[in-house]
């Protein structure tokens, strides 16, 4: 009270002045985004689209929605493109924030590739290594599984794939161009006789489960 600080006044509480401005006014936003694909690292080279959490659901974030963004709150994203996993992205936009850009990752949906035939005991690596990149969501580096006499199948990045299987002194590959959903089916053959391996295409299909959230 004034009358406090006036029998207070040399004090360091008399002197002391507390202003409440109240919260800071809502600004304007501009939101960009920059958005690619995780599998490669470049800018998405298809065309995306991106909503808006907006009253308990989610609206496609056109022009007109875009000039009603302020600061001060939180706005939810969720980008969107053909063949790839959506993303959502939940940011806190501070009250001084008037320029936001979001730099999204996409995931592609993964491809399937299942081995038959591969003996115990052979060697077999993708692209040439001994870890690979499993596809989907979830994607992180994994040792390459090892034949043990049961078909094996691996979940790969989209892209050229190449599959290479050795036993012995004797080798077989098969190079795959591989798209998001793809499904193909390998086999391996023995020759006895020559000691010689070699790896048919034997299916190729399109499985859209693949497509599943828990990949």
């Amino acid at each position: 009270p004034r009358s406090a600080q006036r029998e207070n006044a040399r004090t360091v509480e008399g002197r002391r002045v507390t202003v409440d401005a109240g919260p800071p006014p809502a600004l304007p936003l501009s939101v960009g985004f920059s958005v690619t694909n995780r599998a490669t690292g470049e800018p998405l080279e298809v065309p995306y689209s991106v909503d808006l959490r907006q009253g308990g659901r989610w609206v496609e974030l056109t022009s007109e929605l875009r000039e009603e963004l302020t600061t001060g709150q939180v706005h939810r994203f969720r980008i969107t493109a053909e063949d790839f996993f959506a993303e959502e992205y939940g940011l806190l936009v501070e009250s001084y924030q008037t320029d936001l850009s979001v730099m999204a990752d996409l995931t592609p949906y993964p491809a399937a590739v299942r081995l038959e035939g591969a003996a115990a005991g052979s060697t077999l690596r993708v692209d040439d290594a001994e870890r690979y990149l499993r596809g989907g969501r979830r994607a992180s580096l994994q040792p390459v599984p090892q034949p043990d006499g049961e078909p094996i199948e691996l979940r790969l990045m989209p892209g050229e794939r190449r599959v290479t299987l050795r036993r012995g002194g004797a080798s077989a590959s098969a190079t795959l161009r591989l798209s998001p959903l793809d499904r193909r089916v390998l086999a391996v053959r023995n020759d006895e006789e020559t000691e010689s391996l070699s790896i048919e295409r034997v299916e190729a299909t399109t499985d859209p489960a693949l497509a599943e959230e828990e990949q």
